[in-house]
């Protein structure tokens, strides 16, 4: 543990924004799992909406810098490519 005041402050925040950081990161797998899960049924309007969501999440956590903008911009081209070629 650190002893110095800011050090202290520093370590709570780092706790609290892994935790935040996570939340996001956890959205984004299950929503991402459920377009694939769509897909894989056929259910292809099930999927456009799940894409939807899954692409709302991804630029949220993008823009509060939980993940890369081009990450974002990567999960939700290739996501969408694979919708588009579902057809």
């Amino acid at each position: 543990m650190p002893n110095i005041k800011s050090s202290i402050k520093k370590a709570r925040q780092d706790v609290r924004r892994y935790a935040d950081n996570r939340r996001y990161r956890t959205r984004i797998h299950t929503l991402t799992r459920k377009v694939l899960e769509s897909l894989k049924a056929k259910n292809r309007e099930e999927a456009t909406n799940a894409l939807r969501e899954m692409q709302s999440a991804v630029d949220k956590a993008a823009k509060r810098r939980v993940i890369h903008k081009n990450t974002a911009a990567r999960k939700i081209a290739r996501l969408s490519r694979r919708l588009r070629l579902a057809a």
